[in-house]
């Protein structure tokens, strides 16, 4: 039984004018504070965005596939999303990261005028259990035009309520 998060999550906010309020950020520590991701390594150290059951549990929208999404906000009228580095860890216990995990994200993405444009997959096969390094996801040219973007955990070798999605290093273009 998923139990509410003790510890409360912060949200990454926004990045560039886009707003990523309904992913948590994450941090190294050695406390597990908001979420230790000690099993995957990062492209852009200290930090990362998390997806987990405990975002959807901050945000009452629970679900089998924990996802965030990130949209346009400010200043741009859109905004293309290029690539972004990605992993998967286990999260057994709700404050910690166990050790790196397969998992299959899914990028969802509609465009300014509320269509979807593409749903795209990506596997994430950690070779090693710890300090496993993120892959590389580069999205089809297609991702343009952007209002928003939802990043989902569509599977893995744990149910998605036990595991943790990790991206950085998101590249995008915003167009004014």
């Amino acid at each position: 039984m998923l139990t509410a998060p003790t510890v409360p999550l912060v949200p990454v906010g926004f990045q560039n004018e886009v707003n990523y309020k309904n992913f948590q950020l994450g941090v190294a520590t050695n406390l597990g504070l908001p979420v230790s991701v000690a099993p995957l390594g990062r492209a852009s150290p200290p930090n990362d965005a998390l997806v987990s059951v405990r975002n959807d549990v901050q945000t009452g929208d629970v679900s089998v596939s924990p996802s965030a999404t990130a949209f346009q906000d400010g200043n741009i009228k859109f905004f293309s999303l290029d690539s972004f580095f990605f992993g998967c860890s286990g999260q057994v216990v709700m404050n910690a990261a166990d050790v790196a995990t397969s998992c299959v994200v899914s990028v969802t993405a509609y465009d300014i005028n509320d269509k979807m444009v593409g749903e795209e997959t990506y596997t994430f096969a950690p070779a090693v259990l710890t300090n496993a390094p993120l892959v590389k996801a580069v999205l089809p040219s297609q991702f343009v035009e952007l209002k928003n973007f939802t990043m989902a955990i569509a599977s893995g070798a744990l149910s998605p309520a036990l595991t943790v999605l990790a991206i950085d290093s998101v590249t995008r273009t915003n167009y004014y």
